[in-house]
């Protein structure tokens, strides 16, 4: 267009299509004011875009940090050593600390022995020293696992003499 020499300095800094501009989502790149609406939608580094998971709105140059390791709709694998379990993000930590039959936990009875979750009710019923047992002689008392060979020799009613 035919532009009036009055006109040609505000033409030049601000309306013309091939002055040099910079990107105003602040990427710093420069290029042709006729190319800033290609490169807003489609180039800039500060565009936005969408997570396809989540629906947030993430500028485009973080967009793969935010897939592999900020998205809390994102696929992760249980840490528990053991388990394969695959979780959301989001939901992982509530499965790896109360859920998972991998997590280690410690005995219930007092014995300070620690184990996976799934093995807990085995070492309860069958293994742990601090598990009370009928006396083995059927006096009343419920002992200890680790007191029976006391409670037998001392203190039971019905040991034989």
């Amino acid at each position: 267009r035919a532009v009036r020499f009055d006109e040609l300095d505000q033409h030049t800094t601000q309306e013309c299509d091939k002055r040099h501009t910079r990107c105003p989502l602040g990427c710093g790149r420069s290029f042709l004011a006729q190319q800033t609406e290609i490169h807003c939608k489609h180039e800039c580094a500060n565009r936005v875009i969408v997570c396809a998971l989540c629906g947030e709105g993430i500028p485009a140059g973080q967009l793969e940090r935010h897939k592999d390791l900020e998205c809390p709709l994102r696929q992760v694998e249980c840490p528990n050593r053991g388990c394969y379990k695959r979780l959301q993000a989001e939901q992982m930590e509530q499965h790896a600390k109360f859920e998972c039959r991998k997590r280690l936990v410690f005995c219930l009875q007092g014995c300070g022995m620690q184990m996976f979750a799934d093995r807990r009710k085995g070492h309860h019923e069958k293994h742990c020293e601090m598990r009370y047992a009928p006396c083995p002689y059927g006096c009343p008392k419920q002992i200890r696992e680790k007191d029976r060979v006391e409670h037998i020799e001392k203190w039971c009613v019905r040991r034989p003499v």
